[in-house]
């Protein structure tokens, strides 16, 4: 079947979901990139890029084209987590284009060439023991603002149930902080659709998952102690933990999937 361009298949396997396909054959015909080599990765390493704010500015008609492209490509990055973090990137761009953010975006439209499908899988499972959260950051991402980038997904059981990739809003002052406040985003979410999922009659656990031993330590603890700096409204997380309502539990950061 097909919903607002999505195919979903129902096989004896599971259930099948696919993001419509026909933007990616857009975007090469819009960027002229058809017969262009596939790139293996969305995004090249920042340091490899050049990111001067006084670089050239796009015209009027490649800012259109410019714009269009990222639009197409955020409403594929809901269906697709590959695009997530390439397609937030390119978001922060769209007021004022330069040549440097047109370099960027061939380069996602050159990766979908190499890979215009992706099918997300849902096969048929037992009922699992809670609904699990992970998540990660990237400390200091951005070499202009020093932002850094939150991404984590939710599950239910091996069913992908929601993902994300967001610039965090505050400028963490440490790995540790900037893995805090993806650890505040995750119990958001993860609380959310926990509360769905008791509308629907399933009622279970949230279990979180992180690499950071100080995301965990900040979690645990009660309080500030010496991080006078964060914002108290992130300290929610720390009574939800002794409360039971979240469990906070250690990944192996070389297997944690939310790096993605």
């Amino acid at each position: 079947g097909k919903y607002l361009g999505r195919t979903i298949r129902y096989t004896k396997h599971g259930i099948e979901w696919e993001a419509d396909e026909k933007h990616v054959k857009s975007l090469l015909k819009e960027n002229q990139l058809e017969s262009a080599n596939a790139a293996v990765t969305p995004l090249a390493p920042e340091a490899s890029v050049s990111n001067d704010e006084s670089s050239e500015p796009l015209d009027e008609v490649s800012s259109t084209r410019y714009r269009r492209s990222v639009a197409q490509l955020n409403y594929l990055s809901q269906d697709r987590f590959d695009l997530t973090t390439a397609a937030n990137k390119l978001s922060g761009s769209m007021s004022k284009p330069h040549k440097c953010d047109e370099e960027k975006l061939k380069r996602v439209v050159r990766y979908l060439k190499g890979a215009p499908r992706c099918v997300i899988m849902y096969p048929w499972q037992a009922p699992p023991p809670s609904l699990s959260v992970y998540t990660d950051s990237d400390w200091a991402n951005c070499i202009s603002t020093r932002r850094s980038v939150s991404g984590g997904f939710v599950a239910h059981g091996r069913h992908l149930i929601a993902h994300w990739s967001k610039m965090q809003l505050n400028i963490a002052l440490s790995s540790g902080e900037a893995e805090f406040y993806g650890v505040v985003r995750g119990a958001g979410q993860g609380l959310g659709y926990q509360a769905l999922l008791r509308d629907l009659g399933i009622d279970i656990p949230l279990r979180m998952w992180t690499d950071s031993s100080a995301a965990l330590g900040i979690c645990s603890r009660q309080g500030l102690g010496k991080l006078r700096h964060l914002d108290t409204h992130t300290l929610w997380v720390q009574q939800a933990v002794r409360s039971k309502r979240i469990e906070l539990k250690k990944v192996l950061g070389e297997g944690n999937p939310s790096d993605l």
